[in-house]
């Protein structure tokens, strides 16, 4: 079995979490102006992963900003996912944005249309401010 992985979050990348239980979270800032380098690690922790899949993924990608670059990133990595089905598994992606957030869904409406698996767009609730 592929081990948990956690990669903290920088200014400009996100936090992930690639758990074996099927669970992979994406939050943050997605900035860098090249595509960021952590997509290897993510790419090759998913193809271990997907050798030996949960019944069902959960992909959660929560961003407060992503740069049009790295949005071929998100495409490829969740192309990859496709690949569950082959042994009977599914995947399923949350991609999250604040209200009123129109970039962040239009983004997430377009890397939808390149991968064959199921997307939901969820808006955030409003979290308290102290």
């Amino acid at each position: 079995m592929v081990p948990l992985r956690k990669i903290s979050s920088t200014k400009d990348t996100p936090e992930i979490i690639l758990n074996p239980d099927g669970n992979i979270k994406i939050t943050g800032r997605s900035l860098k102006a090249e595509p960021f380098e952590l997509s290897t690690v993510v790419s090759e922790w998913i193809e271990t992963y997907l050798s030996d899949p949960a019944e069902e993924t959960r992909v959660e990608i929560s961003l407060e900003y992503i740069n049009t670059l790295n949005v071929r990133t998100y495409i490829s990595l969740l192309k990859k996912m496709e690949r569950a089905k082959v042994n009977g598994s599914r995947c399923v992606v949350y991609w999250y944005y604040e209200e009123g957030d129109d970039d962040i869904l239009e983004k997430g409406e377009y890397v939808s249309l390149f991968v064959d698996v199921p997307f939901n767009f969820i808006i955030k609730p409003d979290t308290p401010s102290n």
